[in-house]
């Protein structure tokens, strides 16, 4: 034998080097020889799991054998002795191997469900709506986060639907409104003077706070506002005097006047009783005439 390079002083030397390798190749063979059926079918069971790995809680262990598996069914040569062995080791562990569904925990959704007000009549309606929809949104969410086995997305659905909870605005409270629409509702024309009925304007006054009234969404400034206004109104009118006392006045004046022979010319004519029974007249024919007028006209007539 010759080994380039090699200073040959002993042949039995060289011989026994030769020997040693073609031992050392014999002992090689390639992988192909192994019986890989049961490695390669277990392999093709993982592989048509694969779509689905979201559904298992233990996939990452699956896949670990799986990659041993592989890295065995890939190799080219491998030392002949316990070869076919772990070929069936791996085999068995990748076929054998339990995967477990997944479980989802609806902790955080049926507390997010729960906080879920029984009754939406005391939200304002524009809320509510935002929030309806907003829900329907965390619905849809949650239940293809079931399908999907994904806790991280049923929590993520959780919170959108606690986030829809706080879109729900309270209806202001107009019950102070309410009272003073009822209120003001109830005046009736006849008992006030006609020109304080006018300026007061309260059909339209009344008209603007109902529309606030109805209005769900009204804030409570804008109800304050309307509160506001119908008092406003309500200051400007002006209760008709009780003209009864200077009507029994103006009749006692006058027959004073049917009776003046009973009386002093002097006298007479110093009370000036026609133009005070005149005065009054006015007063007790205007519409408009406070109780204040009325009193000084009787008080006028009666010192007469």
């Amino acid at each position: 034998a010759v080994v380039e390079g090699y200073n040959i002083t002993k042949k039995a030397e060289v011989d026994k080097m030769a020997a040693d390798i073609e031992d050392a190749v014999e002992k090689l063979v390639k992988l192909g020889n192994c019986d890989y059926a049961e490695l390669d079918a277990a392999i093709a069971e993982y592989d048509a799991k694969v779509a689905d790995k979201d559904l298992y809680a233990n996939w990452a262990e699956y896949e670990a054998l799986y990659n041993v598996a592989k890295a065995i069914d890939q190799s080219v040569v491998y030392d002949k002795n316990g070869e076919q062995a772990e070929v069936d080791a791996a085999a068995e562990a990748l076929a054998n191997f339990q995967l477990e569904d997944k479980t989802l925990s609806y902790d955080k959704w049926n507390a997010a469900v729960d906080a879920i007000p029984a009754d939406l009549a005391g939200f304002k309606p524009a809320s509510v709506t935002a929030y309806e929809a907003a829900k329907a949104q965390a619905e849809a969410d949650k239940d293809a986060a079931v399908a999907a086995l994904d806790q991280t997305a049923l929590d993520a659905a959780a919170d959108a639907l606690t986030a829809a909870i706080a879109l729900l605005e309270a209806k202001a409270d107009n019950s102070a409104l309410a009272a003073a629409v009822a209120r003001a509702s109830a005046l009736l024309e006849e008992n006030y003077t006609p020109d304080s009925w006018v300026a007061a304007d309260l059909a339209n006054v009344l008209a603007a706070a109902n529309v606030v009234l109805a209005n769900g969404d009204a804030t409570a400034e804008e109800i304050a506002e309307q509160v506001a206004a119908i008092e406003a109104a309500e200051d400007k009118l002006v209760v008709k005097a009780d003209k009864a006392a200077l009507l029994e006045a103006l009749q006692a004046a006058q027959a004073l006047v049917e009776n003046e022979a009973a009386y002093t010319p002097a006298s007479f004519e110093a009370a000036n009783l026609a133009a005070e029974i005149a005065a009054a007249q006015v007063v007790y024919d205007n519409d408009n005439a406070t109780a204040e007028e009325v009193a000084n006209a009787i008080a006028a007539l009666k010192a007469a």
